[in-house]
């Protein structure tokens, strides 16, 4: 919500962001290939995804956080956020490369908009490919136009493989018109304020039997706002990668 601006801090009009990071997000793309299910999505294999938590502390005056990645648990995002799911306790595989590069990216891009006003984050990685067929559009968001409940969203296009739509809208409020919207392309993704603006997604459309658009999904949270179980060092988990 807040700005600097040489040595002034004022409040930033524009609740969201579009960025750019080209292969830093689509070097990522290669692991969308082994997803688990989600059983949760309303469409029997309309969607696969993968959840990845960390424990991470930002440091203002080097620009950088110390990032750990900790055992994924349940996920329960909030009724107040998603009416669909957000009460239930969803489980869903973990998360088998590390995101960290991408995450101190972001960081760097909050600090820029918003200034990163607290030290200590949990952060949630969601990896999302959607599945769109001749007969079935692919769903991207079932909940429809929502929050995720985190400070900071950022919504990162990884690849888009024969399908149209998929247009992401960011909207100030729950009965207006949309006040952003673009068709993100692979490299291209939005940071948004999550305290301030909802975000929603058109399906994707097959051009021909089958297509797919891979996402992911990152929610910045306070530390102290999150539910994780325990001390975070005795989560501490690093990825064994091949």
């Amino acid at each position: 919500m807040l700005k600097k601006i040489g040595d002034v801090t004022v409040k930033n009009p524009q609740n969201y962001t579009t960025l750019k990071t080209g292969a830093d997000l689509t070097c990522y793309q290669p692991s969308y290939d082994n997803l688990g299910e989600d059983r949760y999505h309303p469409v029997t294999g309309g969607r696969t995804r993968r959840l990845g938590q960390y424990y991470a502390r930002y440091d203002r005056q080097k620009r950088e956080a110390e990032i750990h990645k900790l055992k994924t648990q349940v996920y329960v995002q909030g009724e107040k956020f998603n009416k669909s799911y957000g009460a239930m306790k969803r489980y869903f595989e973990d998360i088998e490369v590390d995101f960290k590069p991408l995450l101190q990216i972001l960081f760097r891009e909050i600090e820029d908009n918003w200034l990163v006003d607290e030290d200590e984050w949990m952060i949630n990685v969601h990896q999302f490919r959607v599945h769109a067929k001749t007969l079935n559009d692919g769903v991207a968001a079932p909940e429809g136009k929502h929050r995720d409940g985190a400070e900071y969203v950022y919504m990162g296009c990884v690849a888009r493989e024969n399908v149209t739509g998929g247009i992401s809208h960011i909207f100030e409020g729950d009965d207006t018109p949309p006040i952003f919207g673009t068709t993100l392309v692979a490299g291209e993704g939005i940071l948004v304020d999550d305290r301030e603006v909802l975000h929603d997604v058109t399906p994707i459309v097959a051009e021909g039997d089958y297509g797919y658009r891979d996402m992911v999904i990152v929610g910045y949270h306070l530390w102290s706002d999150n539910k994780y179980p325990g001390d975070w060092k005795d989560n501490i988990y690093e990825l064994k990668m091949s």
